[in-house]
């Protein structure tokens, strides 16, 4: 299958946990493609979150630094992507 739709897949798939509450993508730093996905291939996303960090400018913004993982259903990384995103702060408690 082609790459940038299992792009877009893996995307879609972690949107819920990683960006749905970002205000902006920043930019994706990196897309490897590690493996191929063939038809009828099962994928699955997890994520995580590499670094966060203050926007001194934008009050109450901050910056996270996500990777997310592809892998089919036989666990093997398929395709791995880093990007940056904005998100609200939530106030210290």
């Amino acid at each position: 299958m082609i790459g940038s739709y299992i792009f877009s897949l893996l995307l879609g798939l972690s949107e819920a946990d990683v960006a749905g509450r970002a205000i902006t993508h920043r930019g994706f730093e990196k897309v490897e493609h590690h493996a191929p996905v063939m038809h009828g291939d099962t994928l699955y996303a997890e994520s995580e979150v590499l670094a966060t960090a203050d926007i001194p400018e934008r009050e109450g913004r901050g910056q996270v630094a996500v990777e997310t993982r592809g892998r089919n259903q036989h666990g093997t990384l398929v395709m791995s992507l880093r990007r940056e995103l904005v998100v609200p702060k939530q106030p210290r408690s």
